[in-house]
C-alpha cells in the first residue's frame, strides 16, 4: 500500500530485465496502466547508452549485493517524451536467500535537470556580465575574504585571481586603501545599510587614484549578513579634471580678486553668479550676501532701467561700453562699463560679464583739467592778440618817425622792417583767432601776407599780376614765423625789383606737398631776373642775408632758378600732420 502511494516511481524486474511490478506512479509516467508493462523489458524505455549503464550497474549490485543509486537517464515515454530519471538499484532475493531480480525507485529528475540547466545559462550569463563590466565588483564574507571578483579586479591590482581568492583587503592593497576599506565594511555590517564611500590611494610612483564605492549587505534567508557585495569605480580622471577645476575657479577668483576694476557674471535672469573683492567693497557685501541675488535687488533704483536696457542689449548679442553716472549710498559715481555676452559651447548665451571702472575721480580731474586749459587757452589767445597790438605799435612808432626823416633810403628800410613787422604780427594774428593755439594755416596765412605786401609796396594790378596756388598746410608757431619772414622778403624782392620802369609781368606763389612730410614754397616772376654773378650766402644785401639765415634756421633748401626770370624753390620739412 506504500509503494501505490508514493509519488516516485517503484519498479521490480526479474534478472532478465524484465518487469514483475511497477507502482502506478511509474506507470502513469508512461500514460498506461501498471498491468499493461508487466513482462515488458526495461530496455525498451531506454537509448543504448543508458541501457549499457544500467547493465552495468546491474551486474555491479549483482555480483556485490551493494545497492547502487544516483544513476542518471534519459528515458522515452510510450508518447515519445523524453525525461531525465534518478535510479536506485537494489538485489532483490528469492525465498531461499538467492538473487532473484532488482528493484529500486525512479525519481524523475527533469524538472530539476531543466531549472539546474537554467540556472547554470544564467549563471554563465552573470559571470560574463561580471567579467564584462570595467566596475570592480567583488563578494566578501564576513571575515573579509574576496570571495567572488571579476576581471576589473584583477587589472586594478595587478594580481592573478588566484591571488586574490580568499585573501583580505590588507593583504592585497596598500595600508591606507586597506585600512579604508575595513572601515567602510564595519560600517555597513553595523548598520546594516547600503553606503556610497569615496576612497584613495597613493601608487607607489606617487600617483593618487580615487574611487567611488558602493556597498551593500548581503543577508541568507533567515535575515542574517553573510558577507558584503561592492562596486567599486576608478574615478580618478573625473576626480582629477573636478580637482583642476576647482584650481582654475580658485585662480580665476584671485585674479579676479586682484584686479582693481568690479568684476561680476549675471545669468540670464540677472542673478549673481560671480563676483570679485572689488564688488563686496562697492556693494558694501559679503560674497554670502551677493551669492544668489539678483543685480537688481542690489543696484540703484534710479540707474536700474538704464542697467536692464543695456544687459537686454547684450543678452541679443551686443558688446556694451559707456560711462555711467550713478548715485550709490549719497555718492555721485561715474563707472566705465563694459558688459560682454558669454556664449556655451553650443554659441548659446547664457551669462552676461561686467566690467566696472569707477572713473569719477578721472572725470572730476578731466572737467577740472578742461577749465584749466580753457582759462590758458583764452591767456594765451590774450598774449597773442597783445603781441600782435605791440607789433603794430612798434610798425606805427615807425611809420611815424619815417615822417620826420626826409631821407629817402631810410624810409625805404623802415618800411621793410614793418613789413617785416607785419609778417610775424600776422602769424600772431592767426593764432589768436584760430581754435587751435598751436599751429597756423599757412596757406590762408601767404594769402594774407601776399596782399598786405601788395598794397605796402602800392603795386600796380596792371603791372603785375598775381597767380597764388597752394594747399592747405598747418604749420607750428616756431616754424611758420621764420618760414613767413622768409617768403615776404622772397615776395618783396619781386614786387620791388623784378619789374623796374613800365615792365609788366607776374609774380607766381604756389604751396605743395613733395611727400608725407617735405613741402615746397615756391615765389617766382619773369621780370627781369637776377644778375648771374650773386651768390645768395654771399650777398650783401640785408634781404637776401635774411632769407639764407632763416632758411638755416628751418633747415630749409633753396634753390634758384634765373632762365626765364627768377624763380625760388624753398623745401622744407613738417612733421605735424596736415589737419587743424
Amino acid at each position: 500500500m506504500i509503494l501505490e502511494g508514493i509519488k516516485d516511481g517503484y519498479y521490480e524486474v526479474d534478472l532478465k530485465g524484465n518487469f514483475t511490478y511497477l507502482n502506478p506512479s511509474l506507470a502513469k509516467a508512461w500514460g498506461k496502466q501498471p498491468g499493461d508493462l508487466l513482462g515488458r523489458n526495461y530496455r525498451e524505455f531506454l537509448d543504448e547508452e543508458s541501457i549499457s549503464r544500467v547493465f552495468r550497474v546491474f551486474n555491479e549490485v549483482y555480483n556485490t549485493g551493494s545497492p547502487a543509486s544516483g544513476l542518471e537517464l534519459k528515458v522515452s515515454g510510450v508518447n515519445g517524451q523524453l525525461h531525465r530519471v534518478e535510479l536506485s538499484v537494489s538485489l532483490l532475493k528469492g525465498e531461499k536467500g538467492d538473487p532473484a531480480g532488482f528493484y529500486g525507485i525512479v525519481h524523475d529528475i527533469t524538472e530539476r535537470v531543466r531549472i539546474e540547466n537554467e540556472l547554470r545559462q544564467a549563471n554563465a550569463r552573470f559571470s560574463s556580465l561580471l567579467e564584462a563590466l570595467p566596475d570592480v565588483i567583488y563578494f566578501k564574507d564576513l571575515e573579509g575574504r574576496n570571495l567572488i571578483i571579476n576581471r576589473a579586479m584583477e587589472e586594478m591590482t595587478g594580481l592573478k585571481r588566484e591571488e586574490i581568492l580568499s585573501k583580505t583587503d590588507s593583504e592585497i592593497f596598500p595600508p591606507d586603501l586597506a585600512a579604508q576599506c575595513l572601515e567602510s565594511d564595519q560600517k555597513v555590517l553595523a548598520e546594516k545599510k547600503i553606503f556610497r564611500f569615496f576612497e584613495k590611494t597613493v601608487r607607489p610612483d606617487g600617483q593618487s587614484r580615487y574611487f567611488e564605492t558602493i556597498k551593500a549587505p548581503v543577508f541568507d534567508r533567515a535575515g542574517n549578513i553573510t558577507g558584503i557585495v561592492g562596486i567599486s569605480r576608478d574615478i580618478t580622471e573625473k576626480t582629477l579634471a573636478e580637482l583642476a577645476l576647482v584650481e582654475q575657479k580658485e585662480l580665476l577668483q584671485t585674479v579676479l580678486d586682484s584686479a582693481e576694476d568690479l568684476i561680476f557674471v549675471l545669468d540670464r535672469d540677472y542673478q549673481i553668479l560671480l563676483f570679485n573683492k572689488v564688488a563686496e567693497r562697492f556693494f558694501g557685501l559679503s560674497q554670502k550676501d551677493l551669492k544668489g541675488k539678483s543685480f537688481n535687488e542690489i543696484y540703484p533704483g534710479e540707474g536700474r532701467s538704464g542697467a536692464e536696457n543695456r544687459f537686454d542689449r547684450v543678452i541679443k548679442g551686443d558688446v556694451v561700453k559707456e560711462d555711467v553716472e550713478i548715485n550709490y549710498r549719497g555718492r555721485n559715481l561715474v563707472l566705465s562699463v563694459t558688459e560682454v555676452p558669454l556664449h556655451n559651447e553650443k554659441g548659446e548665451i547664457y551669462a552676461i560679464c561686467g566690467i566696472a571702472r569707477d572713473i569719477t575721480r578721472r572725470v572730476e580731474l578731466e572737467k577740472n583739467l578742461e577749465s584749466s586749459l580753457r582759462e590758458k587757452e583764452v591767456l594765451l589767445r590774450e598774449i597773442h592778440h597783445r603781441v600782435k597790438n605791440n607789433m603794430q605799435v612798434i610798425s606805427s612808432l615807425l611809420n611815424l618817425q619815417a615822417h620826420y626823416v626826409n631821407h629817402p633810403e631810410f624810409t625805404s628800410i623802415i618800411k621793410e622792417c614793418q613789413n617785416r613787422i607785419r609778417s610775424m604780427a600776422l602769424v600772431h594774428e592767426h593764432l589768436y583767432q584760430s581754435k587751435n593755439l598751436a599751429s597756423i594755416n599757412f596757406a590762408d596765412y601767404l594769402n594774407k601776407l601776399i596782399i598786405h605786401l601788395y598794397n605796402a609796396h602800392r603795386v600796380r594790378q596792371e603791372k603785375i599780376a598775381l597767380e597764388f596756388e597752394t594747399e592747405d598746410l598747418y604749420l607750428e608757431i616756431g616754424l611758420a614765423i621764420p618760414l613767413g619772414l622768409l617768403a615776404s622778403e622772397l615776395i618783396s624782392n619781386s614786387f620791388k625789383h623784378a619789374f623796374p620802369g613800365e615792365r609788366r609781368g607776374k609774380v607766381r606763389v604756389s604751396l605743395k606737398p613733395l611727400s608725407s612730410s617735405f613741402y615746397q614754397l615756391e615765389v617766382s616772376d619773369n621780370g627781369v631776373g637776377l644778375p648771374n654773378e650773386l651768390n645768395l650766402k654771399e650777398s650783401k644785401t640785408f634781404g637776401m642775408q635774411l632769407v639764407s639765415l632763416l632758411s638755416e634756421q628751418i633747415e630749409a633748401k633753396i634753390d634758384v632758378e634765373r632762365s626765364g626770370g627768377t624763380k625760388f624753390l624753398v623745401t622744407f620739412k613738417n612733421e605735424r600732420k596736415n589737419n587743424q
